[in-house]
């Protein structure tokens, strides 16, 4: 499955969709990992931006 369409952040926008892409290109991190280090990333770049992230994830087939 293609995932770069399903990759998106809120508050961070670009930094953190522009560093997710490219770790689901260049690594193996699974989709949680992504997510983390994305927003580590994107926090590092913008100065609004804390290192106080929450990550909920979904098992597949679950629906919210």
């Amino acid at each position: 499955r293609d995932w770069s369409s399903d990759v998106c952040s809120s508050d961070l926008g670009a930094y953190a969709q522009a560093a997710a892409l490219a770790l689901l290109t260049h690594s193996s991190l699974d989709a949680e990992a992504i997510v983390r280090q994305s927003l580590t990333i994107a926090g590092e770049l913008c100065i609004y931006t804390n290192q106080h992230h929450t990550v909920e994830t979904l098992e597949v087939g679950q629906r919210g």
